[in-house]
């Protein structure tokens, strides 16, 4: 009715238009292609002149305040202002179209400083789309400002930091090649600095980004790339962090070379050399030997578990006696130590992966925070308990009841709850250490599955390993009819499942390389401890073979 009506149609449109010019300048809501239209303000001729892409406020304005308090609401209300233009102007177009559309019809060598400040922000964004196509745009970007300088454009600049984010955008990109296009990044900078007296050294940064892609890059001899990194670093007088020989500590601890564990100890003793001399920068830390650790769990040898727990003592009693906080472990560090032990094929492996777990437990309540066990440790341990030697009935019975006494203490923690691994892990054991169609095995399989369906942790993972444990009977009981033509799980017993994969991992592959003599002396040296307990693991007391067939677990029980 008021718009049919010509008086109120009149009252409102001029209440609006007295809004727009007593209010709205002040007050800066409108965008500033409608204030420019409204006022009759000339607008400036390049449009990354009206909006600024980069966030910062833009000096143009079609007012000048009256006030401080009038420029601090101006302030404010300009930055919204920007965002909104960012967002309409250009018909949608994103920052990175804009910059594009801006660029190709211009001649290398006549763009304007008010696009050239824009490329930097631009390349920072096609770094974060980790995509090949981003690590593309990046590297365009950058030649075409090197392009730009050689036209004799002065306003254009290139330097190391804008060479990185080209290199970063490979790095993250994650796919194949994306390592060597890093480098070939890297070659390109110290060439253009050293024939064209660029700004564009390679600095720590640029070596870390390259050494990183290669570590996550899942290609053959990975590791060994990441190592000549580190080596050409040093002979360009480039010196390193901590963070750039743990980029390759990581890169060895992902392999799958025989030796990768005697490589990462050769790594952190020639940092410890390279802060002797007077390079502080270099010291190893937590997470350097964090690495060492890993890559002996992931060794499989013999006498792996034994030396985690010997690396995880020195980094212990360096924290507690000498007070060296770069050294204080963490949790990943023991429940690498505990994977050590799932993973290898030593006998009694379950009772010393649950003395680490109790050890962590210990340390908690002392007051440490950083070694408050979670699901992934007690997790290990039930991976411990799942694969006892096939004839030993006796070590089966252990087995089994360090993982009850181990998932029974999960769900009353007060660290955290089992997940869809958990459960999947502890119908393992049942399957791998019970009688096949006795009872017992029956009702603990029924028991444990309810209460996975009850916390929403039905996986693909967890019912594949209620197929072996369960008999065919109880296992139509449990999910027969619920699976029945097809259908799918109750979203209730799938609510809570997190990270399942979908696919695959990448399988890192070894090389077809020789291990040298001096690494198979050391793995040789590490073998010898094959059969005994680690520090952590040793009892007390010692137990005798004839007394370890009772069932009794108050041996297992260290530190009580």
């Amino acid at each position: 009715m008021l718009y049919t009506n010509p008086t109120m149609a009149f009252f409102f449109t001029t209440a609006g238009l007295l809004f727009i010019f007593a209010f709205v300048p002040s007050m800066g809501f409108l965008s500033k292609s409608a204030q420019c239209i409204i006022f009759n303000h000339k607008q400036p001729a390049d449009p990354f002149e009206r909006c600024s892409l980069s966030g910062k406020r833009n000096t143009y304005s079609p007012f000048i305040p009256s006030s401080s308090n009038e420029a601090k609401k101006t302030r404010i209300f300009s930055r919204k202002i920007e965002c909104s233009v960012n967002k309409k102007d250009f018909a949608g177009k994103s920052m990175c179209e804009r910059l594009e559309s801006e660029i190709k019809d211009v001649e290398v060598g006549q763009l304007k400083p008010g696009v050239l400040k824009f490329f930097h922000p631009v390349m920072n964004v096609w770094a974060k789309q980790r995509s090949r196509k981003g690590g593309i745009m990046a590297e365009s970007l950058m030649k075409r400002l090197s392009d730009e300088i050689e036209a004799g454009n002065k306003n254009a600049k290139l330097t190391t930091k804008i060479c990185n984010t080209a290199i970063d955008a490979w790095a993250k990109s994650g796919q194949k090649g994306c390592a060597e296009n890093a480098t070939k990044i890297l070659l390109w900078m110290n060439r253009m600095h050293k024939e064209k007296n660029y700004d564009t050294l390679p600095d720590t940064i640029s070596f870390s980004e390259i050494i990183d892609a290669h570590a996550k890059s899942n290609e053959v001899g990975s590791a060994e790339k990441a190592e000549a990194v580190l080596d050409l670093m040093e002979k360009m007088n480039i010196a390193p962090n901590t963070i750039t020989f743990n980029s390759v500590l990581n890169a060895w601890s992902r392999s799958n070379e025989m030796d990768k564990a005697v490589h990462v100890e050769e790594l952190v003793d020639r940092m410890h050399s390279l802060c002797a001399e007077g390079n502080p920068n270099v010291e190893p830390d937590v997470y350097s030997y964090q690495q060492c650790i890993y890559a002996w769990s992931r060794s499989k040898v013999w006498g792996a578990p034994q030396r985690c727990e010997e690396i995880l003592m020195m980094m212990d009693e360096s924290y507690t006696k000498k007070g060296n906080k770069r050294m204080k472990p963490n949790s990943f560090c023991f429940t690498a130590a505990i994977n050590a032990w799932s993973k290898s094929r030593e006998r009694r492996k379950a009772r010393n992966a649950y003395k680490i777990l109790q050890y962590m437990e210990k340390l908690h309540k002392e007051g440490n925070d950083d070694v408050k066990p979670n699901v992934v440790a007690y997790t290990a341990v039930l991976n411990a308990c799942g694969f006892p030697p096939p004839n030993d009935n006796d070590e089966k019975k252990e087995s089994f009841k360090i993982a009850f006494l181990t998932f029974e203490e999960l769900c009353l923690s007060e660290y955290d709850s089992p997940n869809h691994i958990t459960y999947a892990a502890f119908l393992n054991v049942c399957a791998r250490t019970l009688p096949m169609g006795t009872d017992d095995r029956e009702e603990m399989v029924r028991r444990t599955f309810r209460l996975c369906c009850q916390d929403g942790q039905v996986s693909s993972v967890v019912l594949e390993k209620l197929r072996m444990a369960a008999s065919e009977a109880l296992y139509n009981e449990l999910v027969g009819s619920t699976m029945g033509g097809g259908a799918s799980l109750p979203l209730d017993w799938t609510c809570n499942v997190r990270g399942e994969k979908k696919r695959r991992a990448k399988w890192v592959k070894s090389s077809d390389k020789t291990v040298p003599a001096p690494h198979l002396a050391k793995l040789n040296f590490v073998k010898k401890a094959r059969g005994e307990s680690g520090h952590y693991s040793r009892d007390k007391v010692r137990v005798a073979d004839e007394k370890r067939k009772n069932d009794d677990l108050e041996t297992i029980h260290l530190f009580v």
